[in-house]
């Protein structure tokens, strides 16, 4: 088997994976739900339907569906493409920032919001402290992935070192807590990797609260610049159904039960539709350039794209 048929197979498997999960999704906001959850479902089944007239394809444009938010992650590894072109790829890091555990989803938006605050009056603040903090620049995304008791220690030690501290208690099989976090790409040409990771610990000091990847560690060799922002940016905006659990058979992938993403977009969904009030921008003092962050430009390229039946772009 040649590589790119063996490409082609994984990608074939993991979109129907995700197709799957999917379905499931759409089941379980239709299962006995409000309103607000069987509007979201209809959304999701509409999306990819074209006008039999038109011949115009329907976007659902929701967090919910990985169909959108593939399209949506190529188009905003595009625009930071365009954004840090000519860039050094040892002045670029990866970011992950844990903002909180709430056991209650309906409290992962106020953790987001305070979190998304936060990041922003803490680069403000070193921008006080030191100039050269004024060429940082930064494009982020929020995540939040369920988890229960006994995913806990099969998580890396990491993140079961986190949430031995910060995490919430959680008695019974059926309960969920939430992991809420940000994943955020940063361009620091003044300043070292070290130091952005010192200026947030200030912000968050919980231990294994941040994490920074720089883009010069030897993953990214051989990378260009463009391809190492394009692998970040889909990391960030990766469309998980489950998360890679650790145990005695190694890594393997446990898949999110639907009941908890359904509550989970649920909430995404009353508090704002689309993808734009999950995203942390900020650009370097004095510039303007802002057409990366306009609404018009996250779907500028939608209508290029067609499904064909294995739910792929054409």
């Amino acid at each position: 088997m040649n590589i790119s048929t063996n490409y082609y197979q994984k990608t074939q498997h993991s979109t129907i994976e995700l197709e799957n999960a999917r379905a499931r999704l759409v089941a379980a906001l239709r299962d006995g739900r409000g309103e607000t959850s069987k509007a979201l479902a209809r959304r999701l089944e509409d999306c990819g339907s074209t006008d039999k007239w038109l011949g115009n394809t329907w976007y659902c444009r929701q967090p919910a569906c990985f169909r959108c938010k593939r399209i949506y992650a190529r188009q905003q590894a595009k625009a930071l493409q365009t954004r840090f072109a000519g860039i050094a790829k040892c002045d670029l890091s990866l970011v992950t920032i844990l903002l909180g555990v709430p056991s209650d989803v309906r409290d992962i938006p106020d953790v987001w919001r305070k979190g998304r605050e936060a990041l922003r009056n803490r680069v403000k603040a070193m921008r006080r402290e030191s100039v050269r903090w004024n060429d940082v620049q930064l494009t982020g995304w929020m995540e939040a992935d369920p988890f229960d008791a006994a995913q806990v220690p099969l998580m890396q030690s990491r993140m079961r070192e986190y949430l031995d501290e910060n995490g919430p208690p959680l008695f019974f099989d059926s309960d969920a807590g939430w992991i809420v976090h940000m994943h955020v790409i940063v361009h620091h040409p003044r300043v070292d990797w070290q130091g952005v990771r010192d200026a947030l610990q200030r912000q968050w000091p919980a231990e294994h609260a941040v994490d920074v990847q720089p883009c010069s560690q030897a993953k990214y060799d051989g990378q260009s610049m463009d391809v190492a922002l394009f692998t970040t940016t889909n990391y960030a905006l990766k469309s998980t159904i489950g998360r890679m659990l650790y145990g005695e058979q190694g890594g393997a992938i446990d898949t999110h039960p639907a009941s908890w993403m359904a509550d989970l977009h649920t909430v995404i969904y009353s508090t704002s539709s689309g993808f734009r009030p999950w995203r942390v921008v900020m650009d370097k003092v004095g510039s303007r350039t802002r057409s990366h962050d306009e609404d018009s430009e996250e779907y500028s390229d939608l209508e290029k794209y067609r499904w064909n039946r294995f739910g792929n772009y054409c």
